[in-house]
């Protein structure tokens, strides 16, 4: 399993912002996936994340907030949301 996608699937399940050092305590010494985890790899994935939802393509975004990483709605798609779903918009995507 890529690197990018671990991380992308931890801070979006996360209930809060995911700080770079909570992901390395969860690697750290070890093989995960055949992959060795290290500060630069995280720093490189967490570069191409951003990178990533910053297209227009998706409905969210990934910011950096209080130290670390989260999901939000993207200010355009915010307009889409409904009263039936509250919890999900505007706003963090990742767990409330």
């Amino acid at each position: 399993m890529e690197v990018q996608k671990i991380i992308e699937a931890l801070i979006f399940a996360a209930d809060g912002p995911v700080k770079p050092v909570q992901l390395m305590e969860i690697f750290q010494n070890e093989d995960f996936f055949g992959i060795k985890f290290d500060e630069d790899i995280l720093q490189d994935a967490l570069a191409a994340l951003l990178v990533k939802y910053q297209d227009d393509e998706f409905v969210f975004e990934l910011k950096q907030i209080d130290g670390g990483y989260q999901f939000y709605t993207t200010p355009s798609s915010s307009t889409q949301c409904s009263p039936k779903a509250p919890a999900a918009c505007p706003g963090q995507a990742s767990k409330p």
